[in-house]
């Protein structure tokens, strides 16, 4: 514990003296060493397991148009998942919230838009 930050250095360090691919070739014959190489959200659309196990879904997104996201991993029998909308953009919801929930005005609204505290 002591001397974890000289060992990360050292094996960032080494680790960096060969491609992912190379390593993977080279840990892959050894069995005493148990690994896996982390993943990149942009690797996981081509993951056998992301695929076997219906992970990537078709969303028509309202201003990119129709494209593949990936849905929660979590799955219940009783209540299969779908993805019915996209979290709300930034700002989307602030106007609702602030009225409905918090009991702003609209003066309110506009006066804290005037200032750029909200969008």
């Amino acid at each position: 514990y002591e001397n974890r930050r000289e060992l990360v250095e050292l094996l960032d360090a080494h680790f960096l003296t060969r491609t992912s691919a190379e390593w993977e070739e080279s840990l892959r014959g050894n069995s005493d060493i148990i690994w896996e190489r982390v993943q990149r959200n942009l690797d996981l659309p081509s993951d056998p397991q992301v695929v076997a196990n219906d992970y990537i879904v078709q969303y028509n997104h309202p201003a990119i148009g129709l494209s593949n996201w990936l849905q929660t991993p979590v799955n219940y029998s009783k209540t299969p998942l779908s993805t019915r909308k996209m979290a709300p953009a930034l700002g989307e919801n602030t106007e609702e919230t602030l009225v409905d929930l918090l009991g702003y005005t609209w003066d309110d609204i506009v006066a804290l838009k005037d200032k750029n505290v909200i969008l």
